[in-house]
């Protein structure tokens, strides 16, 4: 019996050092890493870039920060760590200092975390009056992260099957245009609405509180018709009588009619109730 006992607390113990050693082992034994989140996707068309319309702001905005998210290969810190990016001047049409600034103190992993994000100040100036900008950043080594990161398992990326996971391009114009929604569904929105403007689009997010997101519409979102006598059709009318009783109190208040850009008067369609 004592025998057995003593083999029994000897194979306990290694047990308990085996497991003492194992949790001693790193989960990663690297240097930490930072990229761009976006090369995680798992999705066949992965997208390493953002386009942003100033135009579709109500009010159109002189400026706005964008927040992009990175990763980190590695450990968790107990510190905030600088994500340090660079502009690359060579992949962008857009001008550092007059277009974009970049925000390196908003531009960190925080204490505690895996996923971070960097900030860029996109500005809108009158180069984007008749023109898309494209700003090339690329994140670039410091002293808490390497960056030289690559994904390799989307050889639909390029022809040698890889993601640069640390460079990211942002495209950012002023263009305003009909809503696709509204494109989509045009005779019925002359109808009910008369015929687009912008102006009169802006005036209908202004007073009526919608975005111009009530009006999107992409591939894959449904048939279009549906989508449009779901989200918009019931409210055609009261929205007609609310944008009818503002143009008539500017007349009266300004002694002419709200025109659009096109110098036409602002006129809502017909009654159809």
């Amino acid at each position: 019996m004592k025998t057995h006992v003593t083999k029994l607390i000897f194979t306990v113990a290694a047990a308990l050092a085996s497991s003492c050693e194992y949790e001693k082992l790193p989960t990663y034994s690297g240097q930490d890493q930072v990229y761009f989140a976006y090369a995680d996707n798992a999705a066949v068309n992965v997208v390493d870039e953002v386009f942003l319309h100033f135009g579709y702001d109500n009010p159109v905005k002189q400026e706005t920060t964008l927040y992009v998210s990175v990763k980190v290969m590695g450990s968790v810190a107990d510190v905030d760590r600088p994500v340090s990016v660079t502009f690359v001047d060579s992949l962008s049409t857009a001008t550092l200092g007059r277009d974009v600034e970049l925000l390196p103190a908003q531009s960190l992993v925080p204490a505690g975390k895996a996923l971070g994000r960097i900030a860029v100040k996109l500005k809108n100036t009158t180069a984007l009056y008749d023109t898309v900008l494209t700003v090339a950043v690329r994140i670039v080594q410091n002293e808490h992260f390497h960056a030289d990161y690559v994904k390799t398992r989307y050889p639909h990326i390029n022809t040698e099957g890889k993601i640069v996971s640390t460079l990211y391009r942002i495209r950012f114009d002023n263009a305003v245009s009909m809503p696709r929604l509204w494109s989509e569904n045009l005779s019925t929105c002359i109808t009910m609405f008369g015929e687009y403007s912008d102006v009169k689009f802006n005036l209908m997010c202004e007073r009526l509180g919608f975005t111009r997101d009530l009006f999107s519409y992409e591939d894959g979102d449904g048939d279009p018709q549906e989508l449009f006598n779901a989200r918009i059709a019931p409210y055609s009318k009261s929205w007609n009588q609310i944008i009818n009783t503002y143009l008539n109190e500017f007349k009266e208040t300004n002694g002419a009619p709200l025109r659009d850009e096109y110098g036409r008067e602002v006129k809502m369609g017909l009654d159809i109730s």
